[in-house]
């Protein structure tokens, strides 16, 4: 089972397992439709979190969960994506048969319901919310964009001699750009996570003694790594560019 913890925790109405099951009509190749079934547990320990398994027989390259709060004061849904080509390479496929897990709930909603809204399996076929299933492909777009415009940043800084300080600050800058523009926010999910993972990577860098040195971790870990994610992108959609 791949274990995802994306630093939700929370409180659960009871100690019992809520269990829910979306059944899908997709369309498969050659314009057949089939039954495809994904079912998604709430388990509350020993921490609460969601549970999805593939019970198709392909494997399982997208899902998006919607995180509804019961009570006030959250009122807004959240929506999680699971994307091996964007969130490369934390997100595996899941092939059939095998589960995926990421926690939820805060201590602001500690009562949330978790619906399973949209999939995409890798034989092509796809279910749930069309809206989202559409915005798949500007959020792979906008991830190899900044993946672009990331290494773009990170050669200058290079080529300038730049210290740690400057390029994390610099990143820092592009990802509150980001955020604080009028694009929408499921869309610049992926370009947002690009900066995280050079943030990351300098952080580590830090920690293992290489601080002031960029000039070893960006040639060396971040460039290597977005060469990688580059591939995966065009690998899930062969339409980003």
């Amino acid at each position: 089972m791949v274990s995802r913890g994306w630093g939700r925790g929370s409180r659960v109405r009871d100690a019992a397992l809520v269990t829910a099951a979306l059944i899908l009509a997709a369309a498969g190749v050659g314009g057949q439709v089939r039954g495809d079934k994904v079912s998604l547990a709430y388990l509350p320990s020993p921490r609460p979190h969601v549970k999805i398994t593939n019970d198709y027989s392909s494997p399982l390259v997208v899902a998006v969960v919607a995180i509804s709060p019961v009570y006030a004061p959250r009122e807004v849904r959240e929506t999680d994506w699971y994307d091996p080509a964007v969130y490369f390479p934390l997100d595996p496929p899941v092939d059939p048969g095998r589960s995926f897990s990421f926690t939820v709930g805060s201590s602001e909603a500690p009562y949330v319901e978790p619906h399973l809204v949209a999939v995409v399996f890798q034989d092509g076929s796809s279910a749930g919310d069309e809206h989202l299933l559409s915005e798949l492909h500007p959020r792979r777009q906008a991830a190899y964009s900044e993946i672009e415009a990331v290494s773009e940043l990170l050669g200058q800084s290079l080529a300038k001699h730049d210290s740690d300080t400057e390029i994390v600050s610099a990143l820092k800058a592009m990802s509150s750009s980001l955020r604080g523009g009028t694009r929408d926010a499921q869309r610049i999910g992926g370009a947002v996570w690009v900066i995280h993972v050079a943030l990351r990577d300098l952080e580590r860098a830090r920690v293992a003694g290489e601080v002031g040195n960029p000039g070893r971790t960006i040639p060396a870990v971040i460039l290597p790594l977005f060469s990688r994610w580059r591939a995966a992108l065009k690998h899930y959609d062969p339409g980003v560019k």
